[in-house]
């Protein structure tokens, strides 16, 4: 049989030419689909394991401070009668009770918010400075200049357990550019922007001073201190991605520049002081404002949401718990739009190979129709004849296989890279530019028109696309069944005719 076929594509060299032209067409689209399609699959993958599915659990603000069901009265050390929160709770030991109990969790962050007075350093300028500097001292009242004087001072702290893990860094948002996120086991460590670094003229291992103050709350005696004051080492300078207006018509604390990142136990200490200070009738538990918990593999998420609701001693009904797999989707999304693309356009070559293979077996096989009928006289088992046609058409696919895998890398990569920039390109969400008088709107409203970067492609922006022992295997194999079955289509009289009616019935 390797003789008979041997011997045919030599004589039948100019046939022989034309079908490795088509089935090196053949291989080398299917091997770009194949190629870009287990490169994308096994980045995919990767980005799975590493940004996860999360979900958010946080206790509902009206049950902390509006309900008074979940108070009970105390007698505090001073002698004084007080209502002491007594309602289910988001702290450290619920974080570690689901830590330990539900399966498939990675790991977690958990945030808590609070307002800080700068004490040695300035913000960027906002509407209070800008409402201190052009008070009319003719006309207004001296105690509300001063109070304009410290909101001007006011910045939000963000405390988190591992700032890494902080959404707006997650997401792209922000981007840290110089030192270290802040970990879990850091006291008094903070992160600052750049704009906030240059103005003040601060750098790594800098210190900066944290208080609270009476003012911040808008009480008489403004520049008291509640607790002690707090100094901060900087540990890392981060840069903030998107559209930040600024400036007079934007509140200091509302400005993404003047915010300051630190450890979660500066930011309960400061929410611990200003609870201490300004409720005078009531005792609140320490909280959490949030706490992000990380699956190890999105595809259990249901899974670990239905343990989680089976716990012993924590009702996740009593909690506002939300999904977050966005900046998972947004990154696996335009992958997964050029594998769909891939996939289609896989498909329809294989038909297309597939209806035109089948075309040029029928009439390779019935011009040799002659041949057929004397092998079939001679004996030969219907069977063999059809493995001839089939090894012949197989040993082209070789050759053709052959010079695929030598041009197919840099073109697959070429193609796929080319792909990836134009769907990383569309998944970009819009520059926002806003008008003064938009701003002006805002400012009345008590709006804010901040616009991050955030829930954007966080893949590769390149990907090493490689056609490996495994996708020459794989083409092999579909190539080998794509051919097999369209010369059996084409030789199906074969199987149906005796050698006479082939010579007397086939043009």
């Amino acid at each position: 049989m390797l003789k008979r076929a041997t011997l045919y594509l030599r004589r039948k060299y100019r046939r022989t030419i034309l079908l490795l032209i088509l089935l090196f067409v053949i291989s080398f689209s299917l091997a770009i689909g194949l190629t870009v399609w287990n490169s994308i699959g096994a980045v995919t993958c990767g980005i799975r394991q590493e940004l996860g599915t999360s979900f958010v659990m946080r206790v509902p603000s009206h049950v902390i401070y509006g309900t008074d069901s979940n108070y009970t009265e105390v007698v505090d050390e001073n002698g004084q009668t007080k209502r002491q929160y007594t309602g289910f709770t988001l702290d450290e030991a619920t974080v570690e009770q689901i830590m330990q109990q539900v399966e498939g969790l990675d790991t977690y962050n958990a945030e808590k918010s609070e307002y800080v007075h700068a004490d040695d350093f300035s913000l960027l300028y906002g509407k209070f400075a800008n409402a201190w500097e052009n008070w009319n001292e003719t006309g207004g009242d001296p105690a509300e200049r001063i109070g304009w004087k410290i909101l001007s001072e006011e910045a939000m702290l963000y405390g988190n357990t591992d700032s890494a893990l902080y959404d707006k860094f997650r997401t792209g948002a922000f981007e840290l550019v110089a030192g270290r996120h802040i970990a879990p086991e850091d006291r008094k460590k903070v992160l600052i922007s750049e704009q906030l670094a240059e103005q003040n003229q601060l750098g790594l291992g800098d210190t900066i001073t944290l208080s609270a103050r009476a003012g911040m709350a808008g009480l008489p005696d403004t520049y008291a201190l509640w607790g002690e004051a707090q100094e901060m080492e900087i540990v890392g300078i981060f840069h903030i991605n998107g559209d930040q207006p600024a400036g007079a018509l934007v509140s200091e604390n509302d400005q993404t520049y003047n915010w300051l990142i630190c450890d979660l136990e500066t930011a309960c200490y400061f929410q611990y002081v200003a609870d201490l200070y300004w409720y005078t009738d009531r005792m609140i538990a320490p909280q959490y404002d949030n706490v992000t918990f990380f699956v190890d593999d999105p595809a259990q998420l249901d899974t670990v949401m239905d343990e989680l609701e089976t716990l012993d001693g924590l009702n996740i009904l009593d909690y506002e718990v939300a999904v977050d797999d966005t900046m998972y989707r947004t990154t696996v999304d335009p992958l997964l739009s050029i594998r769909n693309l891939v996939a289609v356009v896989v498909a329809a070559v294989a038909a297309g190979c597939f209806v035109v293979l089948c075309i040029i077996f029928t009439m390779w096989v019935r011009s040799r129709r002659r041949e057929v009928a004397i092998y079939l006289s001679l004996g030969f088992r219907k069977g063999k004849i059809i493995g001839q046609f089939v090894l012949e058409a197989a040993a082209v696919a070789l050759a053709a296989l052959i010079l695929t895998a030598a041009v197919c890398g840099p073109v697959a990569g070429r193609i796929g890279n080319g792909l990836l920039s134009s769907a990383v390109e569309a998944a970009q969400p819009e520059e926002q530019q806003f008008s003064e008088d938009e701003l002006w709107q805002a400012a009345l409203a008590g709006e804010t028109l901040y616009h991050y970067d955030s829930g954007t492609y966080a893949g590769p922006e390149q990907i090493d696309f490689t056609f490996g022992l495994v996708e020459v295997l794989i083409l092999a194999a579909l190539e080998l069944l794509i051919i097999t079955a369209a010369i059996c289509k084409g030789g199906s009289f074969i199987f149906s005719m005796q050698p006479r009616q082939i010579m007397t019935t086939l043009s």
